[in-house]
């Protein structure tokens, strides 16, 4: 059920705490679904964008772009990093744009944690 909302690091931590004993095929499956999502999570666009921030370090509109590209691939976690440096170089960036992402993930993962 995770992998099919894309929570992979939810789905990833559950699957490793499966015991030995316990790994069946279906075990199998899902840990080569997760890997797949694993393996497919980081698009060319992703990718590019990440090359060029890293060229770029200090450029935070190649950060925001890479943000919303790792969150419409539900890679949330991923998403946060770069909005929250952002906001911590500029809290107005471009009046506010990468404010909203910023809370709508922190408040996802509040109610993920309850």
């Amino acid at each position: 059920m995770l992998l099919e909302l894309n929570r992979v690091q939810e789905a990833s931590t559950i699957l490793e705490a499966v015991a030995l004993v316990d790994q069946e095929a279906r075990y199998q499956q899902l840990l080569a679904q997760l890997e797949l999502k694993q393996q497919s999570a980081h698009t060319p666009e992703i990718q590019t964008l990440q090359a060029r921030l890293d060229e770029q370090p200090d450029n935070l509109n190649l950060a925001y772009q890479l943000a919303i590209q790792f969150s419409q691939h539900e890679h949330h976690g991923e998403a946060f990093a770069p909005l929250w440096r952002i906001l911590q170089q500029d809290k107005d960036f471009q009046e506010g744009a990468a404010k909203k992402p910023c809370w709508i993930l922190l408040a996802a993962w509040a109610v993920v944690t309850r």
